[in-house]
């Protein structure tokens, strides 16, 4: 199960129906549901980037689409810049907001 708002007074809302966007991210949830059933979202930063990234492809792998603005966000130069170590992606405790929304020093998406 997974819950989404969204207000359809907002004008991106529209613009989401017309361009496949809201399709293309109820298929991304869809797939963490799926694992959920299976192996987990995950509690490590590794795992989490793992589980991300798998939906990602589900909804290539469906849908025929390409990669989303969040995926394709941060040069290739950027992300080797900002690679963990193996103590970081194996710790239970990580920053996902940092990692994934730009939160902290890292770039926005990198996740």
């Amino acid at each position: 199960m997974f819950v989404m708002t969204v207000d359809p007074d907002k004008p991106i809302f529209i613009r989401s129906l017309n361009d496949g966007a809201l399709h293309r991210q109820i298929v991304h949830e869809v797939h963490h549901c799926r694992r959920m059933a299976g192996p987990g979202y995950g509690y490590t930063l590794g795992e989490a980037l793992v589980s991300e990234g798998l939906a990602g492809q589900f909804v290539h792998h469906l849908l025929g689409t390409e990669p989303e603005v969040w995926e394709r966000a941060v040069t290739p130069e950027a992300l080797q810049a900002a690679l963990p170590g193996a103590e970081e992606l194996a710790a239970m405790s990580y920053d996902h907001s940092a990692w994934f929304f730009g939160t902290g020093s890292r770039p926005h998406w990198c996740g």
